[in-house]
C-alpha cells in the first residue's frame, strides 16, 4: 500500500506538471494566433 500511496502521489505532481505545461502552450497559442 505504501509504494502505492507513492506512487500515486508522483503521478499527481506528474499530472499537475504536465496539466500546466499544457495550460502554458494553450496560453501561447492563443497569444500568437
Amino acid at each position: 500500500e505504501k509504494v502505492l500511496r507513492k506512487m500515486n502521489l508522483a503521478s499527481k505532481k506528474d499530472i499537475d506538471k504536465i496539466e500546466k505545461r499544457l495550460k502554458r502552450l494553450e496560453k501561447k497559442e492563443t497569444a500568437g494566433s
